[in-house]
């Protein structure tokens, strides 16, 4: 069986490029027939799009400079060789419609704003406060320490929080009597996987998806407040489209693989941004 056969390997190319072109990326292909018998040609066509698509956004920088406008124009280039093995007229269908189309340039309007990054507190190491942690005499320093957190991961679920600064002063856990009292005052949203916590006196009912800085920054789904997983989805609204937006959502926040707890928790947030009445594909 060819490469191309596989619906596995189909649905694959299709969610990757669908990914890549919301991110802002341009599609060229190469074809493994053209490559093949003759490289050179193939080489030399793939720089002559390229340069015309530089040249075309130079022009849109310079006339943009030109007018007073601040915007800053953004390019990055995907060039895939697919495996020999294609069917000829499969290769020469496609070409027509991705692997041939005209060199449109991207304007300051066209181009995605940049990624909002999510990553976790760097806090010190408050392990020779160990024997006091549990004093209520120590609780000002706690609270100051959980809301440190706060201020730079809000919106986040409060086991998460708390989880990090217990381990900060070398425990695993804090407890729920002590994570009450630091955290008396500060607004919070009970959600289906737990109680998220907000900077200031209100929730916002979306924010923009904060992708993570690393791996170790990584978090699941579980641990993304709602209003997150709306802008998410808002911001690539046409992955809905998808043959399986829950993975196609899951994969492009860079998850390999969806529980199903997971796979529910994106559903219940899809629900929420595409009409009721076109919820068949979750």
């Amino acid at each position: 069986m060819t490469y191309h056969r596989s619906a596995v390997a189909r649905d694959r190319d299709k969610t990757r490029q669908q990914v890549l072109e919301n991110l802002g990326w341009n599609i060229r292909r190469v074809w493994s027939p053209d490559w093949w018998y003759d490289a050179a040609t193939a080489a030399d066509r793939l720089h002559g799009e390229l340069t015309t698509l530089l040249d075309a956004s130079r022009q849109v920088e310079l006339a943009d400079v030109g007018s007073g406008q601040d915007e800053v124009i953004e390019f990055a280039e995907f060039v895939e060789s697919v495996p020999v093995g294609t069917e000829p007229e499969e290769a020469g269908s496609r070409a027509e419609s991705t692997g041939r189309q005209p060199l449109v340039a991207h304007n300051a309007a066209d181009t995605p704003k940049a990624k909002v990054v999510y990553q976790r507190t760097q806090l010190d190491d408050e392990s020779p406060n160990q024997d006091c942690f549990f004093d209520s005499s120590y609780d000002e320093h706690l609270r100051a320490v959980a809301l440190r957190v706060l201020a730079q991961e809000s919106p986040i679920r409060e086991d998460v929080l708390a989880r990090q600064v217990a381990r900060a002063h070398g425990f695993n856990r804090m407890g729920s009597n002590i994570r009450s009292r630091i955290l008396e005052g500060v607004f919070a949203t009970e959600e289906s996987t737990g109680r998220f916590l907000w900077t200031g006196a209100a929730a916002r009912p979306e924010v923009d998806f904060r992708f993570a800085a690393n791996d170790d920054d990584r978090r699941s789904v579980d641990e993304i407040p709602l209003a997150e997983l709306f802008g998410l989805i808002r911001a690539n609204r046409r992955l809905l489209e998808a043959d399986d937006p829950p993975v196609t959502y899951a994969r492009l926040i860079g998850l390999a693989r969806l529980s199903q707890s997971a796979r529910e928790r994106i559903a219940e947030a899809i629900t929420f941004v595409r009409p009721q009445s076109d919820d068949s594909r979750i």
